[in-house]
């Protein structure tokens, strides 16, 4: 089972850019964002045959380095360490070929990109890679965005294409040939300014998908013996996102969204999200909440548990393809530099995000976000 932080916070903080001789430094336009993150899944009877209780911290510095006033190199390093009980089985408590130890799993993820923002378009590519003990992924990407009508419209196209190597560890500790993974995932989205207080904004992604897609260490229960999961070699994601941003007067703002997510393993998906943002003490306080809704039919694959059939080739059980009904609450505060110090930039700031999501499957999920912006 992987745990990945579902919710992210671009920090950045403008450097001052002088040396103490009143030259500029190489610091000169930097941006830094800084973030700590923990996330912790709580099992309250998902699979009665396993415990899926497990924690992520992590930690992610993101650099942005302008060359000169239109291009810029982007560099962003995250560090998990990953702590999960579900590998510990009711039968084999001695076995711990995945379970983490007191320092815990730690997977890292690094990406180097160049950027290129005119005044009304720009372009850019960036490079990566993320690894641990059995997962090994190369990525690639490129985007691009134009604008129209005094910036009133604009229109913006991303790709993403990972390359992954499975060691192919199975639930009792045995390895079977290692696998691969190819993923390309397009996204097309369009922003429109309606009125000088409304926003509209449209999202369509396309994943594909092929290889190695089931779990590696997952596994099923056929009449009460464990056996590994199973599921097809290809698969076609899509989805598309529309959200309202409407200004209510100078310090306040709702934000209306939804969601439709569908795949040819016969997975469908709803989501219905709001968030109301209010400003404090001249906009040097900014209080979100927000509210998501969640609805999945479940995949066609997937039972908690499963009977014998000779006939059936595909076998699921984990908990993310589930039918089931979600509630995620979310409480961020972001506070500017300036409610603690006139002479610092309001450039910089202190995120703080607080995120509960209950699941009707058995699966709660906590995040706390931390993240600071500064001057050099």
């Amino acid at each position: 089972m992987a745990f990945a932080l579902a919710t992210l916070i671009t920090l950045s903080a403008a450097g001052t850019g002088y040396a103490k001789d009143g030259k500029k430094s190489w610091l000169d336009g930097m941006k830094v964002g800084v973030q700590l993150g923990y996330f912790n899944q709580v099992d309250n009877g998902s699979i009665p045959q396993l415990d899926e209780n497990g924690s992520v911290f992590q930690a992610m510095l993101m650099l942005d380095t302008p060359l000169t006033k239109e291009d810029h190199i982007t560099i962003r390093a995250i560090l998990d360490v990953i702590s999960s009980a579900s590998i510990v089985r009711d039968h084999n408590q001695s076995w711990r070929a995945l379970q983490s130890e007191a320092t815990g799993d730690v997977h890292f993820d690094g990406q180097v990109g160049y950027r290129h923002d005119d005044n009304v378009w720009g372009v850019g590519t960036h490079v990566g890679g993320s690894g641990d003990f059995a997962y090994q992924s190369g990525a690639f990407g490129a985007d691009g965005w134009v604008s129209f009508f005094e910036k009133d419209t604009t229109l913006a196209y991303s790709l993403e294409g990972y390359y992954a190597s499975l060691q192919m560890i199975r639930f009792d500790g045995h390895y079977d040939p290692a696998q691969t993974r190819t993923t390309l995932t397009q996204a097309l989205t369009l922003t429109q300014v309606l009125t000088p207080l409304t926003v509209f904004y449209l999202a369509l992604n396309y994943t594909h998908q092929d290889g190695f897609l089931a779990g590696m260490f997952n596994s099923v229960f056929i009449d009460g013996v464990e056996a590994v999961e199973n599921l097809p070699s290809t698969r076609e994601r899509g989805s598309a996102t529309v959200r309202v941003k409407q200004g209510i007067g100078e310090d306040q703002a709702l934000e209306l969204g939804a969601r439709e997510y569908f795949d040819d393993w016969g997975l469908l998906a709803f989501t219905a999200m709001s968030t109301y943002s209010l400003y404090l003490f001249e906009h040097m306080l900014l209080i979100d909440l927000g509210y998501r809704y969640h609805h999945q039919a479940g995949l066609d694959y997937y039972q908690k548990s499963f009977t014998a059939d000779p006939n059936r080739v595909f076998q699921t059980s984990d908990a993310d393809l589930a039918p089931l009904d979600g509630h995620q609450g979310t409480l961020r505060l972001t506070f500017s530099n300036e409610l603690f110090s006139k002479e610092t930039s309001e450039t910089g700031g202190v995120t703080v995000e607080g995120d509960y999501y209950t699941r009707s499957n058995g699966l709660d999920m906590m995040w706390l976000l931390l993240g600071y912006r500064g001057e050099f």
